[in-house]
């Protein structure tokens, strides 16, 4: 994992380009959205606020921390709450703005200031991350405060949910399912069939088909053709694509990297921003 490299303060600046950015999204016809696969929402009418707001849990050893990162919105825009704990200090809760550099190189960034000025900056990376304790998390964590860097592990709780929170877990029936399509076939959506057996479904020329992954035999078992009859409600609002370029930025997808453990770019995650785009719980930001 590396560290976080300097960044300056401009998180008002992130937020404006992330209103901008929306506010410009092109729209998309259910016609084309079929076409790639998508069938969630209602066409453009977004997403429902999630009651349980999203979060991304922290945690690190050598000394332990963690820490909570909880996604808000309100009139200005989308900023996250953390809560930072490690021994010997008091608690910290501060409120970040995302970054300037926000998945420019396919990271989560983000930015603010403790109570006493102190920058504080906080950087996820999606992938497999082994914790102490041996459990696989979804993401790299690193956050910076003061004089200190606390590196660890970090899981997502809340929201709505989405399939590519367990990406790990579905990785070797992408990269087995993936590799009987044409390259820039998308996976679309994942699940656990039955005991061992994981179900993927692939977006490739306007058509979408389902493989059947078995852990046990560690290869593909069937693989079928499928209708809007077949249709998953989330189906389709996160995209894994098997890349070693990240793609570029577009009015109606952004693209997470994921990433090894020593960093390489081994896949990306799409993230839809057009037809059913995420949204936060509303709170008012505090003022102090």
């Amino acid at each position: 994992m590396t560290a976080i490299l300097a960044r300056r303060w401009k998180g008002l600046m992130a937020v404006a380009a992330l209103a901008s950015l929306a506010a410009g999204c092109a729209s998309v016809t259910p016609d084309e959205a079929t076409a790639r696969g998508y069938t969630y929402g209602d066409r453009g009418g977004g997403a429902p606020r999630p009651e349980d707001p999203y979060r991304l849990l922290a945690a690190g050893d050598s000394p332990f921390w963690s820490a909570t990162l909880t996604y808000f919105e309100d009139a200005g825009g989308p900023y996250a709450e953390l809560q930072l704990r490690a021994p010997g200090a008091e608690s910290v809760t501060a409120y970040l703005d995302y970054a300037p550099d926000y998945l420019q190189d396919g990271g989560r960034r983000y930015l603010g200031h403790g109570r006493r000025g102190e920058t504080i900056e906080a950087s996820f990376d999606a992938g497999e991350c082994v914790d102490a304790a041996g459990h696989s998390r979804g993401y790299f964590a690193t956050i910076t405060f003061g004089g200190s860097v606390f590196v660890g592990c970090a899981r997502e709780q809340g929201g709505d949910g989405s399939w590519t929170r367990d990406l790990h877990r579905y990785m070797p029936a992408l990269e087995a399912c993936l590799a009987e399509f044409p390259r820039g076939a998308e996976a679309v959506f994942a699940y656990q069939m039955g005991d061992g057996v994981f179900a993927v479904r692939v977006s490739s020329n306007d058509e979408t088909r389902e493989c059947a992954w078995s852990a046990r035999d560690r290869r593909l078992t069937s693989m079928r053709p499928l209708d809007a009859a077949d249709a998953h409600a989330q189906q389709g609002r996160e995209a894994f694509l098997r890349t070693r370029t990240l793609p570029a930025r577009t009015e109606c997808r952004s693209w997470e990297a994921v990433r090894s453990a020593d960093g390489d770019l081994i896949g990306a995650i799409g993230h839809d921003q057009c037809l059913a785009p995420r949204r936060h719980a509303m709170r008012e930001r505090p003022t102090s």
